[in-house]
């Protein structure tokens, strides 16, 4: 081997050398250092798998709130129209109230006309009466008393109820 150029105690040394760097290496370089390649390689896949459960959660949590956000929108939609219509019940009571009142109103003022119209047509035949009176003792020329005077106007009334008929 010597012919080749080759030392062979140099060459067993060296190969002793390198496997001993070998074993060395390996032991306490080799093996710490994929231990910590494969801790580092466990950290990044659980938090990719945090990232991706977090992500699932936010999503979950965005589709709830679009739900509770559906639900207020039809509860506050409901609460507007049940608003409108006791709004419009509302008006409608007032409506039915006042036109009661006005009717009441009408009514007490018809029979408050028709009072004064009675009373009225009493006074008038009370001063036609006393018209008749005067004039029939005026025409006669003396005191009528109260039998002549209840006779005199109940011909009076008779003969001006005959002209308006």
């Amino acid at each position: 081997m010597g012919e080749l150029g080759i030392n062979l105690p140099g060459l067993i040394t060296q190969l002793i050398s390198f496997s001993i760097l070998l074993f060395l290496i390996s032991k306490f370089l080799y093996k710490p250092v994929v231990k910590l390649l494969d801790e580092r390689a466990e950290k990044i896949k659980k938090g990719l798998d945090d990232a991706e459960t977090a992500s699932k959660n936010a999503e979950n949590a965005a589709e709830k709130i679009e739900e509770e956000l559906a639900k207020a929108r039809q509860e506050g939609k409901k609460l507007i129209e049940s608003a409108k219509d006791a709004s419009n019940q509302l008006r409608e009571d007032e409506k039915l109230k006042i036109s009661s009142e006005i009717s009441q109103m009408m009514e007490k003022a018809k029979k408050e006309i028709e009072s004064e119209r009675d009373t009225a047509i009493s006074e008038l035949k009370n001063k036609f009466g006393e018209l008749v009176i005067d004039a029939a003792g005026k025409v006669i020329e003396k005191e009528v008393d109260e039998n002549v005077h209840s006779e005199l106007i109940k011909k009076a009334l008779e003969k001006e109820s005959l002209k308006n008929e």
